[in-house]
């Protein structure tokens, strides 16, 4: 059975309803090389979510913020975020957190936003467990 914590080292990311906040952990953008550029790409028909790296011409493009003591970035970004939750049917009180699969070829990591794992109080949320080991055991089995 797959461990029920988090850990740091997972190709994470986190939806945040209430401030329309991306939190991208620092080792997601290191799999992909810490590019100076990425954008993320959105599949809403399969439920699909990734950050790439890209060009700064490149449509979407951001710049990878200067390195920081945190283990993760904050985007803010209310529309997108709520197209997603509202995509997702996604509950507005829970953040949501993602483990990502990296496809190095591509420099992406790839989210299946169907196995997200609900957050309360910065915790997993304990009546969504099975959903977590799902998760876990079943998240990039497919490409966006």
């Amino acid at each position: 059975m797959p461990a029920k914590t988090w850990q740091q080292n997972m190709l994470g990311i986190t939806f945040r309803y209430a401030d329309g906040r991306i939190t991208v952990f620092r080792s997601a953008l290191e799999s992909i090389g810490r590019p100076e550029f990425y954008h993320f790409l959105y599949n809403p028909t399969k439920q699909m979510f990734a950050i790439q790296a890209c060009g700064m011409d490149a449509e979407g493009a951001n710049r990878v913020p200067k390195k920081n003591q945190d283990d993760r970035y904050e985007i803010k970004s209310k529309n997108f975020v709520r197209l997603i939750y509202q995509s997702c049917g996604w509950d507005r009180t829970r953040s949501y957190r993602l483990p990502g699969v990296e496809y190095p070829q591509q420099r992406l990591v790839n989210y299946d936003l169907c196995h997200a794992i609900p957050i309360f109080e910065g915790k997993v949320d304990k009546g969504n467990e099975s959903t977590q080991e799902q998760a876990q055991t079943t998240s990039g089995t497919e490409n966006i």
